[in-house]
């Protein structure tokens, strides 16, 4: 068998390359594009070792050293699942730099792998990740431009924190019953109304929601089925609810 070389591997993370990818493409022609969704194991205890799984293997690279930015890794397993408990015992859990669990049987199928071993540990997270990688050679040196996870237009925590309370709202509105429609319809049109809305109070005051029949009954409607809902589930708890007689 021949003797593995651990490779020197440079890594840089942004939201956009810019020039940088540019002059790669100039000076070489991409020569493969791979797509490939991976699960990585994240350890609490090692952040150094790199452990994936891909179309159904094992694969486990353990740091060497870091010199000027680059980073050297040895590949220390590569197996396929169904994998036997001693062979995670020995080569896996020593990777992780974690305490290793009881193991319950003698091999473990991906499925059982994650379910039973890793998501129950308290250090241990499988993370899935999507990667879409072109590959060049520039001057003899292998150089890969890749996507990875979710590819967003901003890098921006204020749109985390919005994609956050969406789909909380989103929890909220399916849980208690309301139809996803109008939520939607009132988000697009929400500035036209609220533009209206203060064009209605600059011309005739506040006064005119409920002095003006038609605004008052528009308005009326509209507070009824927003609350109509957890009226509705109110009502039926009520009715489920055993009656209590004496």
């Amino acid at each position: 068998m021949a003797e593995i070389i651990p490779r020197y591997e440079f890594r840089a993370f942004a939201q956009d390359f810019g020039m940088v990818e540019t002059k790669m493409r100039r000076l070489a022609k991409c020569e493969q594009i791979r797509e490939s969704s991976e699960i990585y194991i994240v350890s609490a205890a090692n952040s150094e070792n790199n452990t994936k799984i891909r179309d159904g293997k094992m694969d486990i690279k353990v740091f060497v050293e870091q010199r000027e930015g680059q980073e050297q890794r040895n590949p220390r397993m590569k197996g396929e699942f169904p994998m036997r408990a001693e062979v995670l015992r020995k080569e896996v859990f020593p990777a992780f730099g974690v305490a290793e669990p009881d193991f319950r049987r003698e091999e473990y199928g991906l499925q059982e792998y994650l379910d039973e071993i890793i998501f129950p540990h308290p250090q241990l997270t499988a993370v899935d990740v999507f990667k879409l990688r072109f590959a060049f050679t520039v001057n003899g040196c292998i150089a890969e431009v890749a996507l990875i996870g979710t590819y967003s237009v901003n890098n921006s925590l204020y749109d985390m924190g919005s994609c956050i309370g969406f789909g909380i709202l989103g929890w909220i509105l399916k849980r208690y019953g309301y139809p996803p429609a109008p939520v939607v319809l009132g988000i697009v049109l929400g500035k036209l109304i609220e533009y209206n809305i203060r064009r209605g109070v600059i011309m005739g005051g506040y006064s005119v929601f409920y002095t003006d029949t038609l605004a008052f009954v528009v308005l009326s409607m509209a507070t009824l089925s927003l609350f109509y809902p957890l009226i509705r589930a109110g009502w039926k708890r009520l009715r489920r609810s055993p009656v209590d007689v004496r």
